[in-house]
């Protein structure tokens, strides 16, 4: 059976932050993820999961001043000491929360430092925040975003992050594969899915072209789900789509694929 978690960064956004807890909780959701957490102390937080009996799945770490257009600093050499201590803040709130993983996001590609700078500087703080995420079972996931979604996001392919991994040589980093990123880059979908399973940490899923719920878009979500059953893939599917119209409304999807 697959085990879907509620991003609470895009859904329920009727309501606010921490009532959007125990409306996943009733919208029969077992997990959630967000994209930053941090604006809220996280033993509130905690005490919430544990009142809803809600799992926390996923936090980012802190990827910058978002609101100016900052997408991530894992990659960036001159904001190293920036992204070492926005680690740190996430780690204490992913033990806090028992939360299984922290995405770390590269940054946006900058001129001003060539890829092979950029690239060491990936691997480097990489490495750093998982040795120290290992002592707490916590795994360090990374996912390629689409061109079309940020266009100069450093990490853009599945095969790019591959490399970057097994740079890394750490068992507690792996992919962060959003179906919605793969869909729009790779004509080749299915069979790059199923190259990219075994790799695969965690899963997030929007339909194209207007990242909402499966079904109102391209994707053949019948023949996804398939494969990802066939591949036993064991994790967690996030749901990180912006729903068509109310959030509860569109959730109808899970029953039409038998979710």
């Amino acid at each position: 059976m697959l085990s879907l978690c509620a991003n609470l960064s895009f859904l329920f956004t009727e309501f606010d932050f921490l009532e959007r807890f125990q409306q996943a909780a009733s919208a029969s959701f077992s997990g959630v993820e967000c994209l930053f957490p941090y604006s809220v102390p996280a033993d509130h937080i905690g005490s919430i999961l544990k009142k809803t009996g809600l799992k926390m799945v996923l936090i980012n770490a802190p990827a910058g001043n978002w609101e100016k257009g900052e997408r991530g600093l894992a990659a960036l050499p001159h904001r190293q000491e920036e992204f070492r201590a926005g680690f740190l803040l996430a780690l204490r709130y992913a033990r806090t929360l028992n939360c299984s993983f922290i995405h770390c996001m590269a940054g946006l590609s900058e001129t001003s430092h060539d890829n092979v700078a950029m690239e060491q500087c990936y691997v480097s703080n990489l490495i750093w925040a998982a040795r120290l995420a290992a002592e707490s079972n916590i795994t360090i996931t990374i996912e390629p975003i689409s061109i079309q979604t940020i266009n100069n996001y450093y990490l853009k392919t599945a095969d790019q992050a591959s490399r970057i991994i097994s740079l890394t040589g750490m068992p507690n980093i792996g992919l962060q594969l959003d179906l919605y990123h793969l869909f729009l880059t790779d004509t080749m979908w299915e069979q790059s899915l199923r190259k990219w399973l075994p790799q695969t940490r965690h899963i997030q899923i929007a339909d194209t072209p207007g990242r909402h719920e499966p079904g109102t878009g391209n994707i053949s979500w019948t023949e996804i789900f398939s494969i990802i059953r066939n591949e036993n893939y064991h994790g967690w599917i996030s749901c990180e789509y912006n729903p068509l119209t109310s959030t509860v409304d569109g959730l109808m999807w899970r029953d039409n694929y038998k979710i």
